[in-house]
């Protein structure tokens, strides 16, 4: 039998039957997420202008950063310790109820500071309604228990959930996004079904029983708060490194020029946003593996990456190519074809950062270490964004990225020999 034969015996197994099916909840889930934003896409261009659409990317990055706040890693830490203890009901319940908690008071918190900041420092109305429409589709996205769903590896109900809510954002954006004064509508409408849904999803948690009511310590609070640093610093760090071109761009030129960019980075990100669900569904898996042993978890690990980047790499060309044919059938900008090319490396190497970072990393327990190069990956990008950027406008952008992103390359690779070593002394 052929080792392709093997592995793909081998990923059928019954080890992973649940990873797989767990997979194709979560890839149903992705390709509505990712289906969404291209059918709102055209019309949010169409309906809000090239101008528009740039100030609700900007928004939309602001929500980001307003995301990795509320979330604080615990989409990570949490899902990795509910994996590591889902047949105790009782600890399980404290890492539940000790996540939401603190989730809404960051929530409060960060609503304090902004609520300070623009009364004092801006004065437009009317940017302030934006500002906290993406700050509700934030808290929105933050309070959907998908982590969870992770964490006991029963993915089909969340999936369904989303869908709907995917759906029903499609609908209100399309229907009450109506002219170029509606960007905190498109916002809000996106935000709303997605609230709706992360409701829905904490009260069937909670029906189904998979939950008893413990409230944590405070002591136990602070160990979920320490445990999730490094995965925030590593989320946040994640954060610059993808979505400051659009912020910098927007502090450099107008709106049309940040708007050209942000159309295609978008669609780049929903293709990458594909691979969520396998990567997703592999984490609880890789770290129960590494919980048997280090060479175990490594095995496993080099198994299931080994097609994640191959199929990245293959994704990656198949966007320059449908970019190119299609740039020269349609009216696009000219610079969205280079744009393209720019960031396609970006898309493979992304994917290669996942299995590095998350599956390897993270899942053996070296959280600080996968932080502390996403961050040094971050400044750099930064720091380059802010050299480039501003000169070479989407150009030095779409380089500042890719670069940034092969850097975080090759400091996870450094990191995982050197605790490749530490584990063969």
């Amino acid at each position: 039998m052929s080792g392709i034969t093997q592995e793909v015996f081998l990923l059928i197994n019954k080890d992973y039957k649940n990873v797989i099916y767990n997979a194709g909840y979560l890839l149903c889930t992705q390709g509505f997420a990712y289906l969404a934003p291209i059918i709102v896409l055209g019309h949010l261009i169409t309906t809000l202008g090239i101008d528009g659409f740039g100030k609700y990317a900007f928004a939309l990055v602001l929500m980001a950063y307003f995301q990795v706040v509320i979330d604080y890693g615990f989409a990570y830490s949490s899902s990795r310790a509910v994996s590591q203890s889902r047949d105790n009901i009782c600890q399980i319940s404290r890492i539940y109820f000790a996540t939401n908690f603190i989730k809404i008071v960051l929530t409060i918190l960060l609503y304090g500071v902004l609520y300070i900041i623009f009364w004092s420092f801006v004065n437009d109305s009317n940017y302030y309604t934006i500002i906290l429409s993406a700050f509700l589709w934030a808290f929105s996205n933050s309070m959907y228990p998908l982590w969870f769903y992770q964490g006991i590896e029963r993915l089909k109900v969340v999936a369904v959930i989303n869908i709907l809510s995917r759906i029903m954002s499609c609908i209100c954006v399309l229907y009450f996004v109506r002219n170029e004064n509606d960007i905190s509508t498109a916002i809000f409408s996106q935000a709303f079904p997605v609230l709706i849904g992360a409701v829905y999803a904490n009260i069937y948690i909670i029906q189904k029983k998979y939950i008893n009511f413990i409230l944590p310590s405070i002591k136990f609070m602070m160990v979920s708060l320490k445990e999730g640093w490094d995965y925030f610093l590593a989320t946040l760090a994640s954060t610059l490194l993808t979505n400051s071109a659009v912020f910098i761009l927007g502090i450099y030129h107008t709106p049309s020029t940040v708007g050209i960019y942000a159309v295609v980075e978008r669609i780049a990100k929903a293709i990458v946003s594909l691979f969520s669900p396998l990567t997703q569904s592999l984490y609880p898996h890789s770290c129960r593996k590494f919980k048997e042993s280090f060479d175990v978890g490594m095995s496993s690990a080099i198994r299931t990456g080994r097609p994640l980047v191959l199929l990245g790499l293959i994704v990656s060309l198949i966007f320059i190519l449908t970019w190119w044919i299609v740039s020269s059938r349609e009216d696009l900008p000219q610079e969205t074809l280079a744009f393209a090319f720019l960031l396609a490396p970006w898309m493979c190497l992304g994917v290669l950062n996942n299995v590095l970072g998350i599956q390897i990393l993270s899942a053996a327990g070296f959280a600080k270490m996968y932080s502390c190069s996403f961050i040094y990956s971050a400044v750099f990008t930064v720091i380059f964004l802010l050299l480039l950027a501003g000169l070479y406008n989407g150009y030095g952008a779409a380089i500042a990225v890719s670069s940034g992103e092969l850097l975080l390359s090759i400091l996870l690779l450094s990191n995982i020999s050197k605790v490749k070593n530490q584990h063969f002394i």
